[in-house]
């Protein structure tokens, strides 16, 4: 569909638009791109096209913070104008090298049913003015299809190697190994693969976007798996994000450790890309969707689609990763409105559409209800440990409607749920897990119920006067121009 900007064609009272997400003014964003701190700032790029809501026309598209919380749409820094990437800007990452930001991304190029990649590079000393270097090489990879891209660029001593998503010729997916050598050109070093564990030898048709993580001497390689035939509730969708424990070698051989192992337990969520902040942590923040989505009903109402995660802080504590909301965010809500302890069988209380419900020390069985007069997203665990999210009622066609997890330690002790008016992102257990997804619902949420627990609850609104996430508001003639094609 095209896009206009003058106007929203949103007809009812509510809206799906976030508050305090990333999401675009208009058109279709996915992935994050180029997560970077330079100059000051955090720079997150993202795939954009910004004249329909069609996985076509991809851009890169660029939001700027001081703090991860208030966001500043700047104008767009890459179009698909070259013959490299000609039918689109794919995805990519970031690299602060000494005299500038360095922003490494596939060119597509189509013929026909065919298509071709190119790994390319994109400069800047500033932050304002870009220079595009064009392919770092011109040859098709050999024994490879065309499906190779999202390049992860990194240092090992002092020598940058790449990352790159590809399939081979027997139409497996894996990660490709490159180093850049003395003379600037790259050597492929492998092409390395496992399958998923979980009892399932499955290996998947291609792994997308991935990403390098590092926690003292524990290295995770990120990425997301398609084309796994997986059909039980905690993890029902082909289109998997998650993560293996490695190690690696000099020459930058990978040895799988571990199974693969889910970033996220909920519904929507794909192709995240981290940074280290200033103060060592390690910050993630990956895209509220799924390649094959459905259509969204924020296109025909509002003509835009796809939004970003909350950032979350991660980190390797006895042997397991944990995911925490950014502490950071937390100034945007107020104080607890509501401290209750649940000592008895029900709890109802006042909710809105941009809030968070924190549960803890939790003991035994409950249900969180959250609802406006017709609908309702339904949260619920057992003594065993296993928690329930139902979307059923908040849900758009072709959507799944149902996940669960299943703790580690046995039991549910803490839940923090943030809502913000089309999704929600649900904290497990102090980070243990996080079930992201969607949600539409036709009115405003109004109420929300606890049942059945001992514990503390609290809640918390946004406050809306100190945040300033994207709206849809004055953008530049460079927008304008792109909306008007």
């Amino acid at each position: 569909m095209s896009i206009n900007s003058e106007s929203d064609n949103h007809k009812g009272p509510f809206s799906w638009r976030p508050s305090y997400h990333i999401a675009p003014p208009y058109g279709l964003m996915n992935d994050p791109n180029g997560f970077s701190y330079f100059n000051h700032q955090y720079w997150l790029f993202f795939q954009w096209n910004p004249s329909g809501c069609e996985h076509v026309n991809k851009h890169w598209g660029l939001m700027t913070s001081t703090d991860l919380v208030h966001w500043q749409q700047q104008p767009f820094k890459m179009a698909p104008t070259h013959w490299f990437d000609k039918d689109g800007c794919y995805s990519g990452s970031g690299l602060v090298e000494k005299g500038g930001l360095s922003l490494f991304y596939t060119g597509n190029v189509r013929h026909g049913e065919l298509r071709e990649s190119y790994q390319c590079l994109v400069t800047t000393e500033d932050g304002q003015q870009y220079l595009n270097q064009g392919p770092l090489w011109t040859k098709q990879l050999e024994d490879f299809t065309g499906h190779v891209r999202d390049p992860k660029v990194f240092y090992v001593n002092q020598q940058r190697r790449m990352w790159l998503a590809a399939q081979n010729r027997d139409l497996k997916g894996g990660v490709a190994v490159l180093d850049e050598t003395a003379e600037g050109t790259w050597q492929l070093r492998g092409h390395y693969f496992n399958p998923i564990g979980w009892a399932n030898d499955q290996l998947g048709y291609m792994w997308e976007c991935p990403d390098r993580l590092q926690f003292g001497d524990q290295v995770v390689l990120v990425c997301c798996v398609q084309g796994i035939n997986c059909s039980d509730p905690y993890s029902s969708n082909e289109n998997l994000s998650g993560f293996f424990q490695i190690e690696e070698d000099a020459d930058g051989e990978i040895r799988f450790t571990s199974d693969y192992l889910l970033l996220d337990h909920g519904f929507e969520f794909y192709a995240p890309q981290s940074i280290v902040d200033p103060q060592g942590q390690t910050i993630l923040i990956g895209w509220m969707g799924l390649p094959d989505d459905p259509e969204q009903p924020s296109v025909a109402n509002e003509q835009w689609c796809g939004q970003l995660t909350m950032p979350r802080v991660c980190q390797w504590e006895n042997g397991a990763l944990r995911q925490r909301p950014l502490a950071e965010l937390f100034a945007a809500f107020s104080e607890p409105n509501t401290v209750l302890p649940i000592t008895f069988k029900m709890a109802s209380f006042e909710c809105t559409n941009t809030c968070y419900i924190e549960l803890d020390n939790l003991k035994g069985a409950g249900q969180l209800t959250v609802d406006n007069p017709k609908e309702s997203l339904v949260i619920t665990w057992d003594e065993n440990g296993e928690a329930t999210v139902d979307r059923t009622e908040f849900c758009t066609v072709g959507m799944d409607l149902i996940r669960q997890y299943k703790s580690r330690d046995g039991c549910i002790k803490q839940l923090q749920l943030f809502i913000d008016n089309s999704s929600f992102e649900l904290f497990i257990n102090d980070g243990e897990a996080v079930m992201t997804g969607r949600i539409f619902p036709n009115t405003s949420v109004t109420h929300a119920t606890v049942l059945g627990v001992a514990g503390e609850l609290k809640v918390r609104f946004l406050d809306t006067s100190c945040i300033n996430t994207l709206m849809k508001e004055q953008f530049s003639d460079e927008y304008a121009s792109l909306v008007s094609r």
